[in-house]
């Protein structure tokens, strides 16, 4: 594997000797734990330690230079999950044409999302840029870096992928943090219509739940009954319920069959308890896969470890994933889709993007084995491959991350035919 570029590593080891494990800290309104620090160490390095004994914070970390993505690190917060917002204008059906009055509805719609759910945008961790075309993808990118400071910016994941809607050029979804600690999942809806998808799900304080993409070659809407079917299954073996689902991601091909699916997911989800729903259209010969997030259960086994990786009975393991990750930690790593930093073939853009990864990952106090969730998002055959191959190589064949690789239309920048999108913990929390 290539080595990393100088410039990179330098930046990221003056950042680190100045600020600590990442780079910038938003610190935290909340009190410190009154229990004394030794004590507060002792439980840190404990590998059943549920919450962080610490005081919560969230940092994040440029990747390089002004301009560059960030990583962003959670602890001890509750987490909002939204599902896809779309440019929404007072009067419906009345959606501009012009790209950055789209993206000005969107992200309006989004604060309030955020507001009702208890957030705001300045506490964004993750944030997902869905646009129509390639062109748009910088724009939106530019008003997305607008709308934070110079030392805060999301993670953020750019996917090229036709929209539910025909009219839309861009969609957003986001993670965030809140203040308060809520006691049980709660959903969020703008909307009076019991028949949509909840807008946002807000987490307790605690560990998650990732499920890979299931997928489903049998014809549409029935694939999706199927899809939902196997993932309750395993949820069910693992005490998961459907009022912990926090969001559903869906891969889906061709996209006009988006209301079908949601149709489907109604039906899944009785009693208006549908979780937010994110749509990306893949290119594969299944026409769906359908992935999940939930929130851990109480009585969920994990064996005394702090991070489980777990495929359901009968089913084969893998090397390169796992069909479900359960993580008992409030500590998240978010990382942005990571890109190449240079022109090269499919196996020297993921080399590249592997060895940011793991450069990052040291700097951020993780590692490849304490990676949880991976979404691979590439355009063509020889980037697909060139995954296969790093995964073989890299992960602990008994921990690989849940993961979903899908073949899309684009990774929102010319020249590149890959990204990856990855959320981890810290080693120390999931020794």
């Amino acid at each position: 594997m290539k080595g990393l570029h100088v410039g990179w590593v330098t930046v990221l080891v003056c950042v680190v000797g100045l600020l600590g494990p990442l780079g910038c800290q938003k610190p935290s309104s909340r009190p410190e734990t009154s229990k004394p620090r030794a004590q507060q160490e002792g439980e840190l390095a404990s590998p059943s330690a549920k919450f962080s004994p610490s005081p919560p914070e969230v940092r994040c970390l440029k990747l390089g230079e002004e301009e560059a993505a960030s990583v962003v690190y959670v602890q001890g917060y509750p987490l909002v999950f939204t599902g896809q917002v779309f440019p929404e204008a007072e009067e419906k059906g009345t959606i501009p044409d012009a790209l950055e009055d789209q993206l000005a509805l969107a992200w309006r719609r989004l604060e309030a999302i955020l507001e009702k759910a208890g957030s705001q945008k300045e506490k964004i961790v993750r944030i997902g840029i869905c646009v129509g075309q390639e062109d748009d993808a910088a724009p939106a990118n530019a008003f997305v870096r607008q709308q934070f400071s110079k030392d805060w910016l999301p993670a953020i994941t750019t996917v090229v992928t036709p929209l539910p809607y025909p009219k839309s050029r861009v969609a957003f979804d986001a993670v965030a943090y809140l203040e308060g600690q809520p006691e049980d999942v709660r959903l969020v809806r703008l909307s009076d219509d019991p028949n949509a998808p909840h807008d946002a799900a807000v987490c307790p304080q605690g560990g998650l739940v990732f499920f890979s993409g299931q997928p489903d070659k049998n014809p549409l809407p029935g694939a999706v009954e199927n899809a939902m079917k196997a993932l309750f299954e395993t949820a069910q073996n693992l005490h998961v319920e459907k009022k912990d689902i926090l969001q559903i991601r869906v891969f889906l091909q061709p996209m006009s069959e988006a209301p079908a699916v949601l149709n489907e997911l109604r039906k899944a989800f009785p009693e208006a308890v549908m979780p937010p729903v994110i749509f990306v259209e893949w290119i594969a010969s299944a026409p769906v896969e359908i992935e999940m997030v939930a929130r851990l259960p109480a009585q969920a086994d994990l064996g005394g470890d702090v991070v489980r990786f777990y495929n359901p009975p009968g089913v084969k393991p893998s090397a390169t994933f796992s069909r479900v990750t359960l993580v008992r930690t409030d500590r998240f790593i978010f990382f942005p889709a990571l890109l190449s930093r240079k022109d090269g073939s499919g196996a020297e853009q993921v080399d590249d993007i592997f060895a940011q990864l793991i450069e990052g990952l040291k700097v951020v106090g993780s590692d490849i084995r304490h990676l949880l969730k991976a979404t691979y998002y590439v355009v063509d055959k020889e980037a697909s491959d060139a995954v296969d191959d790093v995964r073989k190589k890299l992960y602990d064949p008994q921990r690989p991350p849940a993961a979903s690789k899908v073949t899309i239309h684009g990774v929102g920048q010319a020249g590149r035919t890959v990204s990856v999108d990855m959320i981890a913990a810290p080693a120390v929390a999931a020794q």
